[in-house]
């Protein structure tokens, strides 16, 4: 079953959709800074373009997208074969329940982290070749050489594990409701719920912020990799929630 979910999950089309809304989004969220800078003739400081990234991928108007971003590929995956009943056939043919939901779960992390990761290569790829020519590190290769890529590699690694966590959670709650829109619609709806209570009653608790998970304002242990951990921590949680759902209702097939 790992194999078919593979397939199904990682289908082209899902990473083409993910990579042209990503650079969407992100040129529309900062297009007074990209006019500003083509429209300039002065050199930009070498490191400009990285830190334009991750100003980017952190921002405001690509958080809220990015629960809802993940959760197409295959959040939807098991209310949609429970539904129309294919879920009979699947556990014919596997035999092993237990094993077919984590299946499912598994691959439903790998793929909203990887339409994430994808996205944001894509952003880093295109803002390379546009700005990267107006640093002056660009035709400096001894400043060059001393740029550091690790933030955007952490970051890279922090956006695939939210990705994670906004898929899986769209995962249990369709499976919770029975609704396969929730699917699509939950992640969204969790992560602005905390935004919420973050705001409004637990600003002293930044932890619970999904924005920070990305952002980093706080002092994170180990170098901001515990917000990694974390929230891998939280995949798990969101795994073992949709598996109890989930079984409940393969007792009545």
């Amino acid at each position: 079953m790992l194999v078919y979910d593979l397939k199904r999950a990682f289908r082209p089309q899902w990473l083409w959709v993910s990579v042209w809304i990503m650079l969407i989004i992100a040129a529309v969220s900062r297009l007074d800074t990209i006019t500003e800078v083509v429209r300039g003739s002065e050199t930009m400081e070498a490191g400009w373009t990285l830190n334009f990234i991750q100003e980017t991928l952190t921002g405001e108007q690509i958080f809220f997208c990015l629960p809802v971003l993940c959760a197409f590929p295959y959040a939807s995956s098991f209310i949609d074969e429970y539904q129309s009943g294919m879920v009979k056939f699947s556990l014919t043919r596997t035999k092993k329940r237990k094993l077919w939901l984590i299946s499912k779960a598994s691959v439903t992390a790998l793929s909203g982290g990887g339409v994430l990761a994808a996205g944001v290569l894509a952003v880093t790829i295109v803002s390379c070749m546009i700005f990267m020519p107006l640093e002056t590190a660009a035709v400096q290769t001894e400043t060059a050489a001393d740029i550091s890529w690790t933030p955007w590699l952490e970051l890279l690694m922090r956006c695939f594990c939210f990705g994670a966590v906004g898929s899986v959670t769209g995962l249990w709650l369709s499976s919770a409701v029975n609704n396969r829109y929730m699917a699509w619609i939950g992640p969204f709806m969790a992560m602005y719920l905390l935004v919420i209570l973050y705001e409004r009653y637990f600003s002293q608790y930044p932890v619970i912020y999904p924005r920070e998970w990305l952002a980093l304002t706080m002092g994170w242990p180990w170098n901001g990799w515990s917000a990694c951990v974390f929230m891998l921590l939280l995949t798990l949680l969101a795994a073992w929630a949709f598996y109890q759902s989930a079984d409940r209702r393969l007792k009545n097939v």
